[in-house]
């Protein structure tokens, strides 16, 4: 990664040497390049990753009840058919199945990690954040530390519904981004923002102040990137469709002023937008979703740059990403049902077809390949710009001459 960013550096810098004139189109973060930073967020925010379907855990279910007949103690079914209650909606059984496993094995990491998170989801949230934090001191690195994330989230959820209810947004103040907050100057000493400003900080600068990390120091781009990659894990593994965590990774998505991702984040906030139901939440996460998009105005080397990025823009490719996601999903759920209606084991065919077809491609496509695309793509771009400068200077010259004509 480090030799791909370098790589783009010289040729930004080589666009911007040649033509002075001319506003080279890097000055932007391009979604590819954010993507790279971030690689499943896209995915993860519409959908279009490997997931089963609501017909394939009611099969499980049934499959696990029948084996377990045979082997009711065997804990790595009861953690099958746990995991398939929760898939399915169905949380007390998904909590009872997990409770019964406390009591056959106690303190055992992965049924307090998946109690937590059960609790978490039928909103017990006390009991969830205490379940996750046992699990966190049996393992703390298991899952590369998505616990830890997730307790903090919870905290955060906590500390602005201390009644316990989950209203939308979480925080309906209007963000610092990283930016905004170094070019503001913060008066605040050590790791903590003013009140003021922490009350627009999101969720991005309220790990960063448990966790204890100057926000203006070395270590952000480090907490914030484990931080998102918690968070991303969370949905992947657990509901990649709560606004919440849409709201919250938006926010991490904008805090480091290193590598923030402000079209991702535009994009989790317009997802977070979509399943909320009260248009004064929907008006919240919209104006979110715009202002993050507003940050590109400040990398122009002419801040009244007209071509800043709209949110209507990028809301016209986000809903055909979505569609697409929702389609290739179609197609997953189709697969699923024709095993099950065969009689095949959905289990086994989806592993054949799926995990196989992933690792196949991950083996197949490394960094060279895409620093091979960016390269392209950034080479045709200089020369884009050295066009633009070229042609600009032959029309001032041109001007120039006509000028001294008699």
């Amino acid at each position: 990664m480090k030799r791909s960013r370098a790589s783009c550096a010289v040729v930004v810098a080589a666009a911007r040497a040649a033509t002075p004139l001319a506003a080279c189109f890097w000055d932007y973060d391009t979604l590819i390049m954010e993507q790279q930073r971030f690689p499943t967020a896209l995915e993860l925010i519409t959908g279009k990753f490997l997931r089963h379907s609501p017909e394939f855990y009611a099969w499980r279910i049934q499959d696990r009840l029948r084996k377990l007949a045979a082997d009711p103690d065997n804990l790595a079914l009861l953690d099958d058919l746990a995991v398939a209650y929760e898939k399915s909606g169905d949380h007390a059984k998904a909590i009872d199945t997990a409770l019964l496993q406390e009591k056959l094995a106690p303190d055992r990491y992965e049924t307090l990690a998946n109690l937590g998170t059960f609790r978490l989801h039928a909103g017990e949230f006390v009991p969830g954040r205490a379940a996750i934090q046992r699990a966190i001191e049996i393992n703390p690195q298991a899952h590369f530390g998505r616990e830890i994330y997730q307790a903090l989230l919870v905290q955060y959820v906590l500390q602005r519904r201390p009644d316990g209810q989950l209203t939308l947004p979480l925080d309906p103040e209007e963000r610092w981004t990283g930016r905004e907050a170094l070019l503001a100057g913060s008066s605040g000493s050590g790791n903590q923002l003013p009140n003021q400003e922490t009350r627009r900080a999101g969720f991005g600068f309220f790990v960063l102040t448990e966790r204890k990390v100057d926000w203006r120091g070395p270590g952000v781009g480090a907490e914030i990137a484990a931080a998102t990659k918690g968070v991303l894990g969370i949905m992947r593994f657990g509901s990649h469709d709560h606004p919440v965590l849409h709201e919250v990774l938006g926010d991490l998505l904008l805090t480091d002023i290193m590598s923030d991702a402000k079209q991702l984040a535009a994009r989790a906030y317009l997802r977070a937008s979509y399943a909320a139901k009260d248009e004064s939440v929907v008006a919240v996460y919209r104006k979110l979703a715009s202002r993050s998009l507003s940050g590109f105005r400040s990398q122009l080397a002419h801040t009244s740059d007209p071509r800043a990025m709209s949110l209507q823009e990028v809301e016209t490719a986000f809903k055909v990403e979505l569609a697409d996601a929702e389609a290739w999903y179609a197609r997953v759920r189709v697969d699923e049902l024709t095993w099950i209606r065969d009689g095949k084991d959905p289990e086994r065919e989806f592993a054949t077809k799926y995990y196989a077809s992933v690792a196949e491609e991950n083996e197949s496509s490394g960094l060279d390949d895409w620093l091979a695309v960016v390269l392209g793509a950034a080479i045709a771009l200089l020369a884009l710009c050295i066009g633009l400068g070229i042609r600009q200077e032959r029309r001032r010259s041109r001007a120039t001459a006509a000028a001294g004509k008699p």
